[in-house]
């Protein structure tokens, strides 16, 4: 299995790409499985796929000020500051920014629905 998804690294990367592009668009119905599919592709990260889903960060903290697109825009993040290690460096700082603000944000809020917010930014700051 490993071998064969090795294989398809050049299709991966231009998969992401495409997911890219469909961020320009800015359609929520199409935003969310992209992240969705962000998320499933950095959780079985190969080589030579690290660039092109770096690109995606900037696109996923943008999704995670959208509140339509803010639980599926974390479980993005939450993969790709694990898979990218060094990669993230750069965007460690919005990364922590919009951690806070939206931990902020569930804190004024006071109420449940925000309390899966807590695991994604514990999982965020755990090492592996």
């Amino acid at each position: 299995a490993e071998k064969t998804r090795r294989q398809l690294t050049p299709t991966i990367v231009q998969v992401v790409d495409r997911i890219r592009a469909v961020f320009a668009v800015t359609q929520e119905a199409v935003a969310r499985p992209a992240l969705k599919a962000i998320a499933a592709i950095s959780d079985t990260l190969c080589a030579g796929e690290e660039g092109s889903l770096t690109n995606t960060m900037p696109l996923v903290l943008n999704a995670v000020r959208q509140q339509t697109l803010r639980m599926s825009a974390f479980q993005a993040l939450l993969s790709l500051s694990s898979k990218l290690g060094p990669r993230a460096i750069p965007f460690l700082k919005e990364i922590v920014k919009e951690c806070v603000v939206r931990a902020r944000e569930a804190v004024l809020a006071g109420t449940g629905k925000y309390l899966s917010m807590t695991h994604v930014v514990s999982r965020l700051t755990q090492d592996d």
